[in-house]
Protein backbone atom coordinates (compact mmCIF):
# COMPACT_ATOMS: atom_id res chain seq x y z
CA UNK A 1 0.00 0.00 0.00
CA UNK A 2 1.41 3.20 -1.27
CA UNK A 3 1.18 6.85 1.23
CA UNK A 4 -2.33 7.82 2.37
CA UNK A 5 -3.44 10.65 4.40
CA UNK A 6 -4.45 14.23 4.36
CA UNK A 7 -3.14 16.74 2.15
CA UNK A 8 -3.98 19.28 3.75
CA UNK A 9 -5.40 20.52 7.30
CA UNK A 10 -9.21 20.60 4.99
CA UNK A 11 -8.39 16.98 4.59
CA UNK A 12 -8.46 16.55 8.22
CA UNK A 13 -11.02 18.98 10.04
CA UNK A 14 -13.99 15.86 9.39
CA UNK A 15 -12.03 14.10 12.22
CA UNK A 16 -13.65 16.46 14.11
CA UNK A 17 -16.45 14.45 14.47
CA UNK A 18 -14.74 10.79 14.58
CA UNK A 19 -13.50 9.11 17.55
CA UNK A 20 -9.96 9.24 18.05
CA UNK A 21 -9.07 5.65 18.14
CA UNK A 22 -10.43 3.73 14.75
CA UNK A 23 -10.06 0.21 17.02
CA UNK A 24 -6.96 -1.09 15.25
CA UNK A 25 -5.36 -4.29 16.22
CA UNK A 26 -1.87 -3.11 17.64
CA UNK A 27 -0.35 -6.43 17.55
CA UNK A 28 -0.98 -6.74 13.76
CA UNK A 29 1.23 -4.47 11.96
CA UNK A 30 0.12 -2.62 9.14
CA UNK A 31 0.70 -3.54 5.37
CA UNK A 32 2.59 -0.15 4.68
CA UNK A 33 5.09 -0.71 8.14
CA UNK A 34 8.70 -0.54 6.64
CA UNK A 35 10.48 -1.51 9.47
CA UNK A 36 14.06 -0.48 8.53
CA UNK A 37 12.88 3.25 7.95
CA UNK A 38 11.03 3.05 11.30
CA UNK A 39 14.50 2.04 12.66
CA UNK A 40 15.72 4.96 11.11
CA UNK A 41 13.13 7.22 12.46
CA UNK A 42 13.98 6.46 15.63
CA UNK A 43 17.60 6.80 15.90
CA UNK A 44 17.37 10.71 15.77
CA UNK A 45 16.29 10.86 19.38
CA UNK A 46 19.42 8.99 20.60
CA UNK A 47 21.57 11.43 18.28
CA UNK A 48 20.44 14.40 19.42
CA UNK A 49 18.00 14.08 22.42
CA UNK A 50 19.03 17.45 23.76
CA UNK A 51 17.46 19.54 21.06
CA UNK A 52 14.52 17.23 20.98
CA UNK A 53 13.96 17.89 24.78
CA UNK A 54 14.13 21.48 24.49
CA UNK A 55 11.76 21.27 21.38
CA UNK A 56 9.11 18.94 22.97
CA UNK A 57 9.37 21.78 25.89
CA UNK A 58 8.44 24.81 23.82
CA UNK A 59 6.02 23.47 21.66
CA UNK A 60 4.50 22.20 24.79
CA UNK A 61 4.51 26.22 26.29
CA UNK A 62 2.96 27.04 22.63
CA UNK A 63 0.04 24.06 22.41
CA UNK A 64 -1.90 25.03 25.97
CA UNK A 65 -3.22 27.67 23.99
CA UNK A 66 -5.20 24.97 21.55
CA UNK A 67 -8.58 24.94 23.28
CA UNK A 68 -9.38 20.86 22.57
CA UNK A 69 -6.20 20.40 24.23
CA UNK A 70 -6.39 22.89 27.13
CA UNK A 71 -9.88 21.40 27.85
CA UNK A 72 -9.02 18.10 27.86
CA UNK A 73 -5.94 18.83 30.62
CA UNK A 74 -8.28 21.00 32.95
CA UNK A 75 -11.19 18.25 32.34
CA UNK A 76 -8.44 15.54 33.73
CA UNK A 77 -7.23 17.41 37.01
CA UNK A 78 -3.77 16.29 36.32
CA UNK A 79 -2.18 19.67 35.48
CA UNK A 80 -3.27 22.59 37.56
CA UNK A 81 -0.70 22.28 40.24
CA UNK A 82 3.31 22.51 39.60
CA UNK A 83 3.26 19.00 41.63
CA UNK A 84 0.95 17.32 39.90
CA UNK A 85 2.09 19.00 36.39
CA UNK A 86 5.74 17.97 37.21
CA UNK A 87 4.78 14.46 37.51
CA UNK A 88 2.24 14.46 34.38
CA UNK A 89 5.07 15.72 32.35
CA UNK A 90 8.08 13.92 33.41
CA UNK A 91 5.68 10.84 32.89
CA UNK A 92 4.67 12.01 29.36
CA UNK A 93 8.43 12.45 28.42
CA UNK A 94 9.07 9.07 29.86
CA UNK A 95 6.22 7.25 27.42
CA UNK A 96 8.01 9.45 24.11
CA UNK A 97 11.51 8.24 25.78
CA UNK A 98 10.35 4.36 25.39
CA UNK A 99 8.65 5.03 22.44
CA UNK A 100 12.13 6.26 20.46
CA UNK A 101 14.25 3.77 22.39
CA UNK A 102 12.07 0.40 21.77
CA UNK A 103 9.58 -0.81 19.10
CA UNK A 104 5.79 -0.05 19.44
CA UNK A 105 5.23 -2.58 17.20
CA UNK A 106 6.74 -5.74 19.45
CA UNK A 107 4.34 -7.32 21.92
CA UNK A 108 7.54 -7.92 24.07
CA UNK A 109 8.93 -4.50 24.04
CA UNK A 110 8.40 -1.92 26.62
CA UNK A 111 7.38 0.93 24.05
CA UNK A 112 4.56 -1.81 22.50
CA UNK A 113 3.32 -1.65 26.23
CA UNK A 114 3.80 2.25 26.72
CA UNK A 115 1.40 2.84 23.30
CA UNK A 116 -1.26 0.62 24.43
CA UNK A 117 -0.85 2.66 27.76
CA UNK A 118 -1.32 5.77 26.71
CA UNK A 119 -4.09 4.71 24.24
CA UNK A 120 -5.87 3.22 27.27
CA UNK A 121 -5.29 6.67 29.00
CA UNK A 122 -7.07 8.09 25.56
CA UNK A 123 -10.53 6.23 26.14
CA UNK A 124 -10.53 6.85 29.77
CA UNK A 125 -10.44 10.88 29.26
CA UNK A 126 -12.65 10.77 25.99
CA UNK A 127 -15.25 8.45 27.67
CA UNK A 128 -15.38 10.57 30.83
CA UNK A 129 -15.76 13.61 28.82
CA UNK A 130 -18.45 12.81 26.84
CA UNK A 131 -20.24 11.38 29.92
CA UNK A 132 -19.75 14.71 31.31
CA UNK A 133 -19.97 17.30 28.60
CA UNK A 134 -21.41 15.75 25.66
CA UNK A 135 -20.35 15.65 22.08
CA UNK A 136 -17.15 14.10 20.71
CA UNK A 137 -13.54 14.51 22.47
CA UNK A 138 -10.22 13.49 21.97
CA UNK A 139 -11.18 13.24 17.81
CA UNK A 140 -9.08 12.11 15.11
CA UNK A 141 -8.52 15.94 14.25
CA UNK A 142 -7.68 16.45 18.16
CA UNK A 143 -5.04 13.60 17.76
CA UNK A 144 -3.88 14.93 14.47
CA UNK A 145 -3.15 18.74 16.13
CA UNK A 146 -1.46 17.19 19.17
CA UNK A 147 0.74 15.13 16.70
CA UNK A 148 2.07 18.28 14.85
CA UNK A 149 3.31 19.58 18.69
CA UNK A 150 5.88 15.84 18.98
CA UNK A 151 6.89 16.37 15.50
CA UNK A 152 6.37 19.45 13.40
CA UNK A 153 8.79 21.60 15.25
CA UNK A 154 12.24 19.67 14.70
CA UNK A 155 10.22 18.99 11.15
CA UNK A 156 9.52 22.44 9.99
CA UNK A 157 11.98 24.48 12.56
CA UNK A 158 15.00 22.18 13.28
CA UNK A 159 17.19 25.49 13.69
CA UNK A 160 15.37 26.53 16.83
CA UNK A 161 18.19 24.87 18.72
CA UNK A 162 20.71 24.02 16.37
CA UNK A 163 19.00 20.24 15.23
CA UNK A 164 20.74 19.84 11.95
CA UNK A 165 18.84 16.96 10.49
CA UNK A 166 19.22 15.55 6.43
CA UNK A 167 16.50 15.75 3.99
CA UNK A 168 16.30 11.65 4.52
CA UNK A 169 16.61 11.61 8.41
CA UNK A 170 13.80 14.56 8.75
CA UNK A 171 11.53 11.79 5.94
CA UNK A 172 12.16 9.05 8.26
CA UNK A 173 11.22 10.73 11.41
CA UNK A 174 8.35 12.13 10.07
CA UNK A 175 7.12 7.89 9.00
CA UNK A 176 8.42 7.25 12.56
CA UNK A 177 5.48 9.38 13.69
CA UNK A 178 3.22 7.73 11.01
CA UNK A 179 3.98 4.62 12.94
CA UNK A 180 3.27 6.10 16.63
CA UNK A 181 0.07 7.63 15.41
CA UNK A 182 -1.44 3.89 13.98
CA UNK A 183 -0.21 2.95 17.29
CA UNK A 184 -2.33 4.97 19.04
CA UNK A 185 -5.51 4.84 17.10
CA UNK A 186 -4.96 7.52 14.66
CA UNK A 187 -6.65 6.26 11.23
CA UNK A 188 -4.46 6.35 7.98
CA UNK A 189 -6.40 8.89 6.02
CA UNK A 190 -6.44 11.00 9.37
CA UNK A 191 -2.74 10.45 10.20
CA UNK A 192 -0.69 13.81 9.05
CA UNK A 193 2.49 11.95 8.45
CA UNK A 194 1.29 9.54 6.42
CA UNK A 195 2.50 11.08 2.82
CA UNK A 196 5.59 12.02 3.56
CA UNK A 197 7.55 14.91 5.27
CA UNK A 198 6.94 17.45 2.41
CA UNK A 199 3.13 17.06 3.42
CA UNK A 200 3.93 16.85 7.13
CA UNK A 201 5.63 19.82 7.21
CA UNK A 202 3.09 21.82 5.07
CA UNK A 203 0.12 20.45 7.07
CA UNK A 204 1.98 21.90 9.94
CA UNK A 205 2.45 25.29 8.79
CA UNK A 206 -1.02 25.26 8.59
CA UNK A 207 -1.61 24.07 11.64
CA UNK A 208 0.02 26.94 13.50
CA UNK A 209 -1.29 29.61 10.89
CA UNK A 210 -4.88 28.55 11.51
CA UNK A 211 -5.23 27.11 15.06
CA UNK A 212 -2.05 27.97 17.50
CA UNK A 213 -1.45 31.41 16.57
CA UNK A 214 -5.35 32.57 16.71
CA UNK A 215 -5.86 30.95 20.03
CA UNK A 216 -2.31 32.14 21.42
CA UNK A 217 -3.81 36.00 20.62
CA UNK A 218 -6.57 34.87 22.23
CA UNK A 219 -6.13 32.36 25.07
CA UNK A 220 -8.65 30.31 27.09
CA UNK A 221 -8.78 32.01 30.15
CA UNK A 222 -8.62 31.90 33.54
CA UNK A 223 -7.70 27.98 32.28
CA UNK A 224 -4.90 29.34 29.88
CA UNK A 225 -2.60 30.85 32.84
CA UNK A 226 -3.45 27.65 35.56
CA UNK A 227 -2.32 25.21 33.43
CA UNK A 228 0.94 27.24 31.92
CA UNK A 229 1.80 28.74 35.37
CA UNK A 230 1.42 24.67 36.69
CA UNK A 231 3.93 23.83 33.92
CA UNK A 232 6.84 25.89 34.19
CA UNK A 233 6.71 26.59 37.93
CA UNK A 234 7.18 23.03 37.90
CA UNK A 235 9.72 22.67 35.36
CA UNK A 236 11.69 25.81 36.85
CA UNK A 237 13.63 24.20 39.39
CA UNK A 238 14.78 21.58 36.83
CA UNK A 239 16.35 24.39 34.93
CA UNK A 240 20.24 25.26 35.05
CA UNK A 241 19.28 28.71 36.93
CA UNK A 242 15.84 29.90 38.76
CA UNK A 243 13.02 30.83 37.00
CA UNK A 244 14.38 30.58 33.73
CA UNK A 245 10.98 29.59 31.80
CA UNK A 246 8.53 32.46 31.27
CA UNK A 247 5.05 32.01 28.55
CA UNK A 248 6.53 35.26 26.82
CA UNK A 249 10.08 34.51 26.45
CA UNK A 250 9.61 31.33 25.23
CA UNK A 251 6.79 32.33 22.79
CA UNK A 252 8.97 35.23 21.52
CA UNK A 253 11.58 33.12 21.14
CA UNK A 254 9.56 30.05 19.18
CA UNK A 255 7.69 32.24 17.45
CA UNK A 256 10.86 34.36 15.72
CA UNK A 257 11.95 30.85 14.28
CA UNK A 258 8.46 30.25 12.81
CA UNK A 259 8.79 33.63 11.12
CA UNK A 260 6.09 35.16 13.50
CA UNK A 261 5.77 37.84 16.58
CA UNK A 262 4.67 37.59 19.91
CA UNK A 263 2.13 40.08 20.82
CA UNK A 264 2.59 40.05 24.43
CA UNK A 265 4.70 42.01 26.71
CA UNK A 266 7.78 41.66 27.88
CA UNK A 267 9.56 42.41 31.12
CA UNK A 268 13.67 42.93 31.91
CA UNK A 269 13.56 39.38 32.86
CA UNK A 270 11.98 37.92 30.01
CA UNK A 271 15.02 39.67 28.01
CA UNK A 272 17.41 38.34 30.23
CA UNK A 273 15.78 35.07 29.53
CA UNK A 274 15.61 35.33 25.73
CA UNK A 275 19.39 35.93 25.83
CA UNK A 276 20.21 33.20 27.95
CA UNK A 277 17.96 30.62 24.85
CA UNK A 278 20.03 32.12 22.20
CA UNK A 279 23.16 31.81 24.11
CA UNK A 280 22.08 27.77 24.40
CA UNK A 281 21.21 27.71 21.03
CA UNK A 282 25.03 29.32 19.97
CA UNK A 283 26.20 26.92 22.12
CA UNK A 284 25.12 23.73 20.60
CA UNK A 285 25.66 25.11 17.05
CA UNK A 286 29.02 26.72 17.86
CA UNK A 287 31.21 25.44 20.58
CA UNK A 288 32.68 22.41 20.31
CA UNK A 289 32.00 19.44 22.41
CA UNK A 290 28.85 21.25 23.73
CA UNK A 291 26.14 19.23 21.83
CA UNK A 292 27.93 16.08 22.40
CA UNK A 293 27.75 16.51 26.17
CA UNK A 294 24.66 17.40 26.43
CA UNK A 295 22.99 15.27 24.31
CA UNK A 296 24.97 12.24 26.70
CA UNK A 297 23.69 14.00 29.73
CA UNK A 298 20.25 13.98 28.52
CA UNK A 299 20.15 9.99 27.66
CA UNK A 300 21.77 9.47 30.83
CA UNK A 301 19.10 11.03 32.87
CA UNK A 302 16.64 9.63 30.29
CA UNK A 303 17.88 5.72 30.96
CA UNK A 304 17.65 6.70 34.77
CA UNK A 305 14.71 7.89 34.58
CA UNK A 306 13.00 4.58 32.63
CA UNK A 307 14.69 2.21 34.85
CA UNK A 308 12.25 3.68 37.92
CA UNK A 309 9.17 2.28 39.22
CA UNK A 310 5.88 4.29 38.00
CA UNK A 311 3.52 5.05 40.90
CA UNK A 312 0.82 5.93 38.47
CA UNK A 313 0.94 3.14 36.54
CA UNK A 314 -1.06 0.94 38.63
CA UNK A 315 -3.97 -1.87 37.21
CA UNK A 316 -7.00 -0.62 36.70
CA UNK A 317 -6.80 2.80 37.48
CA UNK A 318 -6.10 5.28 34.89
CA UNK A 319 -3.91 8.73 36.18
CA UNK A 320 -5.36 10.27 33.31
CA UNK A 321 -8.88 10.94 34.81
CA UNK A 322 -8.72 10.61 38.80
CA UNK A 323 -10.20 7.58 40.68
CA UNK A 324 -11.22 6.20 36.91
CA UNK A 325 -10.96 2.67 37.15
CA UNK A 326 -10.89 0.61 33.90
CA UNK A 327 -8.26 -1.02 31.88
CA UNK A 328 -6.03 1.50 31.07
CA UNK A 329 -3.20 -1.31 30.70
CA UNK A 330 -3.12 -4.74 29.16
CA UNK A 331 -3.92 -6.90 31.63
CA UNK A 332 -0.52 -8.28 30.96
CA UNK A 333 2.31 -6.00 30.75
CA UNK A 334 4.86 -6.55 28.63
CA UNK A 335 8.23 -7.60 29.48
CA UNK A 336 10.38 -4.55 31.07
CA UNK A 337 13.49 -4.03 28.14
CA UNK A 338 15.00 -1.87 30.43
CA UNK A 339 16.28 -3.42 33.82
CA UNK A 340 19.53 -1.58 35.62
CA UNK A 341 21.07 -3.25 38.25
CA UNK A 342 21.37 -0.73 41.48
CA UNK A 343 25.34 -0.12 40.63
CA UNK A 344 24.46 0.40 36.52
CA UNK A 345 21.67 2.69 38.27
CA UNK A 346 24.26 4.71 40.27
CA UNK A 347 26.71 4.89 37.36
CA UNK A 348 24.26 6.59 35.28
CA UNK A 349 22.75 8.97 38.03
CA UNK A 350 26.92 9.85 38.90
CA UNK A 351 26.59 10.43 34.91
CA UNK A 352 24.18 12.51 34.38
CA UNK A 353 25.06 14.66 37.28
CA UNK A 354 28.83 15.07 36.83
CA UNK A 355 27.68 15.55 32.77
CA UNK A 356 25.49 18.41 33.86
CA UNK A 357 27.92 19.77 35.63
CA UNK A 358 30.76 19.56 33.26
CA UNK A 359 28.44 21.18 31.01
CA UNK A 360 27.76 24.32 33.32
CA UNK A 361 31.10 24.68 33.69
CA UNK A 362 31.54 24.80 29.79
CA UNK A 363 29.42 27.03 28.57
CA UNK A 364 30.34 29.54 31.68
CA UNK A 365 33.85 28.90 29.64
CA UNK A 366 32.91 29.32 26.56
CA UNK A 367 30.56 32.73 27.16
CA UNK A 368 33.45 34.53 29.64
CA UNK A 369 35.71 33.61 26.66
CA UNK A 370 33.75 35.39 24.17
CA UNK A 371 33.12 38.06 26.23
CA UNK A 372 36.41 38.52 26.77
CA UNK A 373 37.09 38.42 23.19
CA UNK A 374 34.46 40.86 23.06
CA UNK A 375 35.95 43.34 25.45
CA UNK A 376 39.29 42.69 24.15
CA UNK A 377 38.12 43.68 20.46
CA UNK A 378 36.53 46.68 21.87
CA UNK A 379 39.73 48.08 23.69
CA UNK A 380 41.57 47.18 20.62
CA UNK A 381 39.34 49.46 19.04
CA UNK A 382 39.61 52.02 21.06
CA UNK A 383 43.50 52.04 21.82
CA UNK A 384 43.98 51.59 17.55
CA UNK A 385 41.12 53.59 15.60
CA UNK A 386 39.43 56.00 18.06
CA UNK A 387 41.67 57.47 20.86
CA UNK A 388 44.23 58.20 17.51
CA UNK A 389 41.97 60.05 15.52
CA UNK A 390 40.67 61.70 19.22
CA UNK A 391 44.43 63.19 19.48
CA UNK A 392 44.80 64.73 15.58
Amino acid sequence: MGDVGPTCLADIVPGKDIEGDDGSDPSVPPDWLDRDRYARGRQAFEAHAFQFLLTWHFSLAMGFAVRPLLEALVFTGRSSTPATALKRYLSTYKFLAHWHLGDVFNPTCTAYEKAQTVRGYHAQARAAMEAQLGGTWLSQYDMCVVQTGFMGALVVAPQTFGLRLTDEQRSDYVYFWRCVGRQLGVMDKFNLCGRGEAVAAHITWEVLDEVVAPDEADPPEPDYDTIAHAYLTGMNPLGPCANMWSIPAMLTYAFAFLGKKYSGALTCADYIRLAGYHTVRLLVVYAPGFAWLANNVVLAATYLLLALPDPSAREGCCPAVPGTPGPCRRRRAAPVTLTLTPARRACYAAAAVCGAVLLCVMAAGYVAACGAAVVYAVSYFIGTVLVPQLSR
